[in-house]
């Protein structure tokens, strides 16, 4: 007789190994061209298939010149839509520039120090969101007596963190919920080594199921399967080409 509990395991083990991973870093050094690596769920993976292969066939029209790959991937880049995400620029910027380096610092870049009204008029392109905030001490421990974690305690996080900490996630933990570690039902603190950024799924699996996970360091994590399984997680070298990109 079928387990459900096990079936269930079963599938969110399974669904916990589903990843995309869309290397924008990298495009610098492609000449433009972005890697983009994955696994999706079966039938998901049928659905883009026939999406790429038709679009690949009509790009065929125009551009007989292209071989099959070249049209796949241009049939790919299409499914995104013709309307532009918004672009938001987040700022860190101290008062007083910093007279040893000359630099601001820009989430996912940087840019020779401006005045602030260089900087209003350099992100003054139409769909922009700006948004200017104070430098964090990463390595600080914010703690309060409360539930809900401080704006500085998530973008702390998020900081530290740049992705959601599950095994094998890379969402950006801007869209991550702040997940208390060890619950704050069971005696958890809202402190900063007790957060880290969960996407709603790793969240709803890590509180509805018998995964757990334990901080190491403030980059690394070491999760337990229902199985018993260990997967550790070490986000070093993300973080470490995050802070290179907002230097």
């Amino acid at each position: 007789m079928a387990d459900p509990e096990h079936a269930e395991g079963e599938r969110l083990d399974c669904s916990a190994q589903a990843h995309l991973d869309i290397a924008l870093t990298d495009g610098r050094l492609n000449r433009g061209l972005v890697p983009i690596t994955g696994l999706l769920e079966y039938t998901d993976a049928l659905a883009l298939e026939a999406q790429i292969k038709a679009g690949a066939h009509a790009l065929l029209v125009d551009h007989p010149e292209l071989d099959l790959d070249t049209r796949r991937a241009m049939a790919a880049g299409q499914l995104g839509g013709d309307a532009a995400a918004p672009r938001e620029v987040v700022i860190y910027a101290h008062h007083q520039p910093d007279e040893a380096h000359g630099i601001v610092t820009v989430e996912g870049g940087h840019v020779p120090y401006a005045t602030i009204d260089q900087l209003v008029e350099w992100c003054t392109t139409r769909g922009t969101k700006v948004s200017i905030r104070p430098v964090l001490d990463l390595s600080e421990e914010i703690t309060v007596d409360r539930y809900a974690p401080t704006a500085r305690q998530r973008e702390q996080a998020i900081l530290l963190t740049p992705t959601c900490v599950f095994p094998h996630c890379s969402k950006d933990a801007r869209g991550c919920d702040l997940d208390h570690i060890t619950a704050y039902s069971q005696g958890g603190k809202t402190t900063s080594w007790n957060l880290a950024p969960l996407c709603r799924f790793h969240h709803r699996v890590k509180t509805f199921s018998t995964w757990t996970y334990r901080r190491t360091s403030r980059t690394s994590f070491i999760w337990t399967s229902p199985k018993g399984r260990v997967h550790p997680v070490d986000l070093t070298d993300v973080t470490d080409e995050h802070r290179r990109r907002t230097r």
